[in-house]
C-alpha cells in the first residue's frame, strides 16, 4: 500500500511543473496582441485543464489511493503527456513568432498560425481536453467512492453511482470514436505521403494518448461498478431464539418472502 504522505509528493511532483509550464504558454498567448481564433480557444482550453490540476491537488492522498495503483500511475501519465505537451507547444509558438515584434503579430506569423498549423494546434487542443476528462473523472470518482466508502448508503448516493457510470461509458465511447477518427486519418496521410511529417507525430501520440485515456477511464468505471455491485443485494442476517421458535431481525428495509412460520417440530 502507498503511504499517503508518498503518493501526495508523486502527485504533486508532476502536477507543480505541469501547472507552472501551462502557465507559462497561457501568458505568451495572453501577450499576443490581436491573436488568431484558433489560438483564443487554446487559452480557454489551459484554463480548464488548470482548474482541473488545482482540483486534483486537493483531493486527500487516502481518497485517490482507493482507487488502486493502476489510476495512480496512469492519473501521472497523464498530467506528463499534458505537460510535456505544452513545453513543446511553447517552444513552437516562440518559433512561430520570431518575426513578430512587441507582442503584435507579422502578417507572416498570423499566416503561419491561423492557417499553416491549425492541425498542430488541433492536436494540443485534443490532448488538453481529454487531459481535463480524466482528470475531471478522477476528482469526482476519487470524492463519490470516498462518500460511499464512509458514509450510509443512500438514495441519492445509488444515484450518483449510477450517473457516473453512465459519464464514464459516454467519455470513453468517446476516446474510442476519437482514437477511430485518429486512425483514419493516419491512414489517409500514409496514403498521401509515405514520409513521415509533423501531422503524422501529432497524429500518433494523439492516438496512444487516447489508448492511455481508454485504460483509465476503464479503471474508473471498474471502481464504481465495484462500489454499485456491492450494494446490489442488501444483506439480512436472521437468528432464531435458542427455542427454535420466534424471529429475531434488524431493522429491514427489503421485501421478505419464503418465511413459512408454524409450530416446532
Amino acid at each position: 500500500m502507498t503511504d499517503p504522505l508518498s503518493l501526495t509528493a508523486s502527485i504533486a511532483g508532476v502536477v507543480i511543473p505541469a501547472l507552472h509550464g501551462m502557465r507559462l504558454l497561457l501568458r505568451d498567448l495572453q501577450d499576443i496582441k490581436d491573436a488568431p481564433e484558433n489560438l483564443e480557444d487554446l487559452k480557454n482550453d489551459l484554463f480548464l485543464v488548470d482548474g482541473a490540476l488545482s482540483s486534483l491537488q486537493d483531493i486527500e492522498p487516502e481518497d485517490l489511493e482507493a482507487l488502486g495503483s493502476n489510476v495512480e500511475d496512469n492519473i501521472r501519465s497523464t498530467v506528463k503527456v499534458c505537460s510535456t505537451a505544452c513545453d513543446e507547444f511553447r517552444s513552437d509558438l516562440q518559433r512561430w513568432t520570431r518575426h513578430s515584434q512587441d507582442t503584435k503579430l507579422s502578417w507572416r506569423d498570423r499566416s503561419t498560425i491561423g492557417f499553416w498549423k491549425q492541425d498542430h494546434i488541433k492536436s494540443i487542443q485534443g490532448k488538453l481536453h481529454n487531459c481535463q476528462v480524466n482528470i475531471t473523472s478522477v476528482v469526482s470518482t476519487a470524492t463519490l467512492y470516498s462518500s460511499f466508502h464512509h458514509t450510509q448508503m443512500t438514495q441519492e448516493i445509488r444515484r450518483a453511482l449510477s450517473s457516473k457510470e453512465d459519464e464514464l461509458r459516454a467519455a470513453n465511447r468517446n476516446a474510442v470514436q476519437q482514437q477511430r477518427q485518429v486512425e483514419l486519418q493516419l491512414e489517409d496521410l500514409s496514403i498521401q505521403d509515405p514520409e513521415p511529417k509533423e501531422t503524422a507525430k501529432n497524429l500518433q501520440e494523439e492516438q496512444r494518448y487516447l489508448e492511455a485515456s481508454q485504460k483509465l477511464l476503464g479503471e474508473l468505471l471498474a471502481k464504481i461498478q465495484e462500489a454499485a455491485k456491492s450494494q446490489a443485494t442488501p444483506v439480512v442476517n436472521v437468528t432464531f431464539g435458542s427455542q427454535n421458535s420466534g424471529l429475531q431481525i434488524a431493522t429491514n428495509n427489503a421485501p421478505m418472502s419464503g418465511f413459512v412460520f408454524g409450530g416446532r417440530g
